[in-house]
C-alpha cells in the first residue's frame, strides 16, 4: 500500500490517485485530473479538426484528379478531330488520285518512251523524201501526256 496523496503507477506509465489521500490532496487531485480532462478534450478536438482537413485535402485531391482527367480528355477529343479532319483530306486525295488513275488509263496510245505513261499517239504519217519510192512512211508520234515527240522511219517488211 502506499503512503496517503501518493500516486501508483498503471501499466503505462502513467499514475492514478490512490485511495487514501486527504481533503488537500484531493483538491489538488481535482485540479490536476481536470486540467488533464481539458488536455485530453484539446487533444481530441484538434485531433478531429486534424481529421477533418485531411478528408477536405483528400476530397480536393480527386477533385483535381477529376479536373486533370477531363483536362486529358478534351486534348484527347481535339487529337481526334485533329486526326479525322486529316483522314477526311487523305481520303479526298484517295478518291482524286483513282480518278486519275483511271483516266491515264483509260487514255488510248501505247506507253510513251520518255514519261511511260499511255498517251504515245500518231500524229501525223507521210511519204518518206528519201525512201518514199519504197514504201518508207515518216510517222510522227506525241505524247498527249507530257508533249514529248518523235519521228520514226517505218519501212515495209
Amino acid at each position: 500500500m502506499t503512503p496517503a496523496g501518493t500516486m501508483m503507477p498503471k501499466d503505462r506509465g502513467e499514475s492514478i490517485p490512490s485511495f487514501n489521500t486527504t481533503c488537500e490532496d484531493t483538491g489538488a487531485l481535482t485540479q490536476t485530473l481536470y486540467f488533464r480532462r481539458r488536455h485530453v478534450a484539446d487533444l481530441v478536438g484538434s485531433l478531429s479538426t486534424a481529421i477533418s482537413l485531411a478528408r477536405r485535402l483528400k476530397d480536393i485531391s480527386e477533385n483535381i484528379k477529376g479536373a486533370e482527367f477531363k483536362n486529358l480528355l478534351a486534348d484527347l477529343s481535339l487529337e481526334l478531330a485533329d486526326v479525322k479532319l486529316r483522314l477526311a483530306d487523305v481520303l479526298e486525295e484517295n478518291v482524286r488520285l483513282k480518278s486519275e488513275v483511271s483516266a491515264l488509263r483509260n487514255v488510248d496510245g501505247e506507253p510513251c518512251p520518255k514519261c511511260r505513261k499511255r498517251g504515245w499517239q500518231l500524229e501525223s504519217s507521210k511519204p518518206d523524201p528519201i525512201f518514199g519510192d519504197l514504201g518508207g512512211l515518216r510517222k510522227l508520234f506525241k505524247c498527249s501526256l507530257c508533249g514529248f515527240t518523235e519521228e520514226r522511219l517505218d519501212t515495209p517488211k
